[in-house]
Order: C-alpha cells, then sequence, then structure tokens
C-alpha cells in the first residue's frame, strides 16, 4: 500500500490553471473530447491552433482560456528521461515517496497511483496507475508530450496534475509556464509556431 500525499501542500498556481481539468469535466464527450485531448497534449502549436478554433464553436470562452493555460502546464512539466537537481532521498522525503527497488511512489487520495524510476538523480520514466492499469507519462511520440489516457486521468483527477507539479518543483527543476487570460493572447503569442507548423500538414 502506497502512503496517501499529504494534501496540505498544495504550491500556490494561478487559479485558471489547476481548476482547468474540473472546468473541462461538463465537455470532455464526444468529438470535443478528441479535441481537447489535442489541444492539451499535442507539441504542434498548429495543431493546438487548429483544435482551439473548433473549441471555440462549443466551450466558453473563459473555460478555453482555463484549457490553454492548462496545456501550458502539462507542457512545461519535465519529460523524461531528466535528470533532477536533487538526490533520490531528498526527492523521496520531499514528496513522502516510499521506495520499491528501482522506482519511488505514492498513492494520490483518489487512488491513483504516481511512480518514478529512477537510476541516480536520473528520472527514467513516470508511471501512472489507474483502476490496475499503468500508464507511461510520456508517450513515444515526440508528437505528443503525453498520452490521451494520461490527459484522460488528468481530466478526471482533483490531485494528478498539482501531484506532477510538486514532482517538478521537488525535482529541483525549472517550473515556469506561461499563463493568459485571454484565448486572443493565447492565439497572438503562438501564431508564429502555429504557422511555421501548416508545412508539416501538406
Amino acid at each position: 500500500m502506497m502512503p496517501h500525499a499529504a494534501e496540505s501542500r498544495q504550491p500556490p498556481q494561478p487559479p485558471s490553471a489547476l481548476s482547468g481539468p474540473r472546468s473541462l469535466r461538463p465537455y470532455y464527450e464526444g468529438e470535443a473530447r478528441s479535441s481537447i485531448r489535442a489541444l492539451l497534449g499535442s507539441t504542434s502549436a498548429t495543431e493546438a491552433n487548429f483544435t482551439l478554433q473548433l473549441l471555440m464553436d462549443v466551450i466558453p470562452s473563459d473555460i478555453l482560456v482555463r484549457a490553454c493555460n492548462l496545456r501550458e502546464v502539462i507542457q512545461s512539466l519535465p519529460r523524461t528521461p531528466v535528470s533532477m537537481h536533487v538526490d533520490e532521498q531528498t526527492l523521496a522525503d520531499t514528496l513522502g515517496l516510499e521506495r520499491s527497488i528501482a522506482s519511488m511512489g505514492k498513492a494520490l487520495p483518489d487512488g491513483i497511483e504516481l511512480y518514478i524510476m529512477t537510476a541516480g538523480n536520473c528520472v527514467l520514466d513516470l508511471i501512472i496507475q489507474s483502476n490496475g492499469k499503468k500508464h507511461f507519462w510520456n508517450p513515444v511520440s515526440i508528437n505528443e508530450a503525453v498520452t490521451a489516457e494520461v490527459i484522460d486521468l488528468c481530466i478526471e483527477s482533483d490531485y494528478l496534475l498539482r501531484s506532477m507539479i510538486e514532482l517538478a518543483e521537488g525535482m529541483g527543476l525549472v517550473f515556469n509556464p506561461t499563463f493568459y487570460v485571454s484565448i486572443n493572447d493565447w492565439l497572438e503569442e503562438n501564431v508564429a509556431d502555429a504557422l511555421s507548423g501548416l508545412s508539416d500538414f501538406f
């Protein structure tokens, strides 16, 4: 049995970022579900821009701003393998992780389990376990920041995204996503990257 995370340790983050998953739940179905997955998980600004335009017809703008900020959080989280700026024991002590052979982990209050595969100060993989199924946080494809299954869990869970932010900070990594106050802000910031990626679709 993995130890449960303490709910009291909650690093301050803009409300629109951490409230994103809960705000998106009522819309996370049907075609909108696939579009939200692409908006949050794709590393392509072009694809994100395209799906954002589609979602503007079905999701209120204030919710989409939260989705854009949620995308920034997900894209800013570490991609494995990655070197920590702390040792394994410090990470375990800071986050209350339980060591098990080549991994460390903990159970979140909603039952999701987070495992960190390490070798010295190198994090080899991040694994999320839910309902007996294991999911790698990072996919093999470089075109996705996280897998579709992990995005589903981030939307469903009130704790997973916050725990991943705590993990990045506990590893001593820079975590400084850009946050936006309007959809236009996001579009203006990403227009150059979106246009430069158009050739990939033709």
